[in-house]
C-alpha cells in the first residue's frame, strides 16, 4: 500500500510554513484508514498515496515557529466537527479524495489563526479530512459515499507542526 504520513509529506514537499491541525482520534482514525485502503485500489493512488494520519487542517501557511502564539489564541476554543460525505478537490495532476467536514468551531479557529502572519493560496477555508491522493477521475464512484456521514467528533487538542522544530500538541480547554 502506498501511504505517506502527513509529517513526511511536509518534509517531502520542503514546506517553509507551519501548520495547525486536529488529529482524528482513534478508533475512528483507524476506521478511516481501513475504509480508504479497502475502497481505493493501489493502481488509483498517486505517489502521495493514502493519508495514514487522518486529520483536519485548521491552517497551513503560518510564518511563526512559536507554539505559544498559537496557544494564546486557543483559550476559549472548543473544537467539534461533523463528518460528511466523500468528495474531492481537483488539481491539474491528481484528485484529493476527502471527507467533507462541517464545523463552526474550526472556521472560528481558522479565522483566529489568520490574525497571525500567514501565506495561503486558498481564499476559502473548506475543512476536510483527506483520505487519499488519487489519479484524476479514478475514484469518482466513491463520491457522495455516506459511510462516515454525520459522525460527530470532539477534539481535546490540536497539533502545531512548525516549519522548523518538533511538533507540539496543544491541549484545548
Amino acid at each position: 500500500m502506498n501511504q505517506i504520513k502527513f509529517k513526511d509529506w511536509l518534509l517531502v514537499e520542503n514546506h517553509e510554513y507551519s501548520c495547525v491541525m486536529a488529529m482524528i482520534p482513534p478508533p475512528l482514525s483507524s476506521k478511516i484508514i481501513t475504509w480508504t485502503s479497502k475502497h481505493v485500489p493501489n493502481e488509483h493512488l498517486t505517489a502521495k498515496g493514502i493519508e495514514n494520519e487522518p486529520h483536519i487542517t485548521v491552517l497551513y501557511g503560518l510564518h511563526t515557529n512559536d507554539f505559544r502564539k498559537i496557544k494564546n489564541l486557543l483559550s476559549d476554543i472548543r473544537l467539534e466537527a461533523k463528518l460528511g460525505v466523500v468528495s474531492k478537490f481537483e488539481s491539474p495532476e491528481f484528485d484529493v479524495l476527502k471527507l467533507e467536514v462541517e464545523s463552526d468551531s474550526f472556521r472560528l479557529l481558522h479565522r483566529k489563526l489568520k490574525t497571525l502572519k500567514f501565506t495561503s493560496d486558498f481564499p476559502t477555508y473548506r475543512p476536510h479530512c483527506t483520505l487519499a491522493y488519487v489519479k484524476k477521475g479514478s475514484c469518482d464512484h466513491l463520491l457522495n459515499n455516506q459511510d462516515f456521514n454525520n459522525i460527530k467528533i470532539g477534539f481535546n487538542s490540536v497539533l502545531f507542526s512548525p516549519a522548523m522544530g518538533q511538533k507540539v500538541p496543544i491541549t484545548l480547554m
